[in-house]
């Protein structure tokens, strides 16, 4: 939607959320520009600070304590509550298939994932962690 009144986009925004619907509005004004969306309660964002997703090779997880090491101490960019996803897991494949985890930073060469320590007993795992 573009070039209308605030009061009208909002009654529009309003109509299309309760139908279940995306509402995008846009418009300039000179040098001035904006955009919004409004994509629906089940709309997930998972990149919060615009930065584009990482991928990274850990060395272990301890499966006493959950903390993960990167491979040949290669400093990782996560920040306390992003979110991992594991892939290329050896040993361990059902790691592969389990949904993203959130990761508590210790350091930037070691995170920790304690929602897993308890899940998946194992010394050694040896995998891929994409940042989200």
């Amino acid at each position: 939607m573009t070039d209308s009144p605030f009061d009208e986009q909002l009654r529009i925004n309003s109509w299309t959320r309760k139908h279940k619907k995306r509402f995008i509005s846009a418009d300039a004004r000179g040098l001035f520009t904006y955009v919004f969306e409004d994509l629906g309660e089940q709309f997930r964002i998972d990149d919060h600070n615009g930065e584009t997703c990482k991928e990274i090779i850990i060395e272990h997880v301890n499966g006493e304590t959950g903390d993960v090491f990167t491979l040949e101490e290669a400093k990782h960019d996560f920040e306390d509550d992003d979110y991992v996803l594991f892939s290329e897991v050896k040993g361990m494949e059902e790691l592969n298939e389990i949904q993203p985890v959130k990761i508590k930073v210790i350091s930037k060469l070691k995170g920790n994932v304690r929602s897993m320590k308890d899940k998946y007993r194992c010394c050694l795992w040896y995998f891929r962690a994409q940042h989200l």
